[in-house]
């Protein structure tokens, strides 16, 4: 049976914006944390884009009158199935991030990152 353009776009927007809401939510809650290191914060910023780009792709495809309907499900699809690997795979980066306190006399100083070192001249405490 065939559905109209108008049914067929609500199928899909229902199929696969609650998983995009989710994965939304996964990738929000790890901002705070990846910010303690520079190269998981890099990592972290190249997939939020990503994650973004891809939305607005869908988006406009499904809101466009002469969009391909069944292309954005395919790539919503797509792009859902890499997220659901992306985003654990930067959530065990972002938990390998330590914290450390470095002594230099009566100073100290909290070192963060996935190998935190103390600086010149301080020792670990």
């Amino acid at each position: 049976i065939a559905v109209d353009r108008a049914t067929r776009v609500e199928q899909i927007k229902s199929r696969w914006n609650p998983l995009f809401d989710q994965q939304y939510a996964q990738l929000v809650a790890l901002a705070s944390k990846a910010k303690l290191d520079p190269v998981v914060l890099k990592n972290y910023k190249y997939l939020l884009d990503d994650f973004l780009h891809v939305r607005q792709v869908i988006d406009a495809a499904l809101n466009s009158a002469s969009g391909d309907i069944e292309a954005a499900a395919a790539y919503a699809e797509e792009e859902t199935g890499e997220f659901m690997m992306a985003i654990p795979e930067l959530a065990n980066q972002i938990a390998k991030i330590k914290s450390i306190t470095c002594l230099k006399g009566k100073i100290a100083k909290k070192v963060t990152g996935t190998a935190p070192k103390c600086p010149a001249g301080y020792k670990k405490k």
